[in-house]
């Protein structure tokens, strides 16, 4: 005879979780983190494990970035030819 019950208290952002065997219940609680505090512990395990640079690279692989790179090319460069274009770039 086995029985599985899992509740949650919202209150207290606690799981509870009985399991019921032949030989008796037993009892188990956890309390959940926020995103926040997951992310902010996986980044300090990864900076740990594998150092601050290789963590910056792996996180940045999943950033978006922002702004409009059309709008701001467009802007950027409307007044320029391209030979003007790589003639900064080689300068750089």
């Amino acid at each position: 005879r086995k029985l599985l019950r899992i509740q949650k208290t919202d209150r207290l952002k606690k799981w509870d979780l009985m399991i019921y065997t032949d030989y008796g219940a037993i009892a188990m609680s956890s309390q959940t983190k926020s995103l926040s505090e997951i992310t902010q512990q996986a980044i300090q395990l990864l900076s740990k494990e594998i150092g601050i640079a290789s963590t910056v690279r792996f996180l940045n692989q999943f950033s978006t970035g922002y702004g409009n790179y059309t709008e701001e090319s467009e802007s950027l460069f409307k007044d320029l030819t391209l030979d003007e274009i790589l003639k900064r770039m080689q300068d750089t």
